[in-house]
């Protein structure tokens, strides 16, 4: 019953969260409306210059250069109307270091 369906998705949840900070990728998890970052997973604070708890509530362009701001956009705005969006290089804010970023849009519970 809906008890079980709840135990299973909290299970689901439990192994996204562990797979999301293991990962040697960095990964944000990002609000579609402010673009703030919600989540930052281990991976991010070598690349951003600033620790996981310190990347919470920034917006994503102030985490990269201005000058990649259009590109950003244009990622964000691609990822939206088809769900993702790869292949923008962009570089951190915090350094000269140029990496491939990809975009991938999804709604929980009607967010």
């Amino acid at each position: 019953g809906m008890e079980r369906d709840y135990a299973r998705l909290r299970g689901v949840e439990a192994r996204y969260r562990l797979l999301f900070q293991l990962a040697g990728t960095p990964m944000l998890i990002v609000d579609a409306g402010n673009r703030k970052v919600v989540e930052a997973n281990a991976a991010c604070p070598p690349v951003f210059g600033l620790s996981a708890a310190r990347l919470i509530a920034r917006t994503l362009p102030s985490l990269f250069d201005e000058h990649d701001w259009p590109a950003l956009d244009g990622l964000l705005a691609a990822a939206i109307g088809a769900g993702e969006a790869k292949g923008a290089v962009l570089r951190a804010a915090a350094g000269e270091t140029r990496f491939l970023v990809s975009a991938h849009f999804f709604r929980q519970e009607g967010e």
